[in-house]
């Protein structure tokens, strides 16, 4: 598998089994390295692609993608972001705006973990739903994928022009 993954709240159960696959093929098939064309647009093609929406508004705010109910966010750079990215997803449920969520973020053993500030990872992620679990009161069904090494620096080209954090 290239990728490491956690469920929470029966995330297993409320995605549904296209878009895991989706989601799945996505990060396997990688996404372009080309450092020359804008990879912030090539990740959000690649996602519209498969008919996801772009950063889809809820409320006041927004989430990086939306599918049906499915709300998605991209984490790679810092793991204070990850606790806003899944408030934004827990805020959107709560709107009844998606009814799951989905998370991206590195796994640990991706060798750029803890360089230059990029400490977002799911293993990082678990240790913070733990840490705040008596202060957010976290219901919304989700599954976090810890991307490895090899599907990461695709991913991390994508991240270049920084739109997505």
């Amino acid at each position: 598998m290239n990728y490491s993954e956690i469920f929470y709240n029966g995330g297993d159960i409320c995605i549904r089994p296209a878009i895991r696959s989706e989601i799945s093929d996505l990060i396997k098939s990688g996404i372009s390295c080309d450092t020359r064309s804008n990879s912030n647009s090539d990740l959000k093609r690649k996602f519209r692609e498969r008919g996801w929406q772009a950063e889809a508004r809820i409320g006041h705010g927004r989430i990086d993608f939306r599918k049906e109910d499915v709300g998605l966010e991209v984490e790679l750079r810092q793991k204070t972001n990850l606790i806003y990215d899944l408030l934004k997803l827990e805020l959107a449920a709560r709107s009844e705006i998606i009814s799951c969520g989905i998370i991206i973020t590195y796994d640990q053993s991706v060798p750029i973990f803890g360089n230059a500030g990029m400490d977002a990872c799911i293993q990082k992620f678990d240790q913070l739903v733990k840490e705040f679990s008596g202060i957010i009161d976290f219901k919304l069904p989700l599954w976090v994928l810890g991307v490895r090494e090899q599907q990461m620096a695709k991913l991390l080209s994508e991240l270049a022009g920084g739109m997505i954090t």
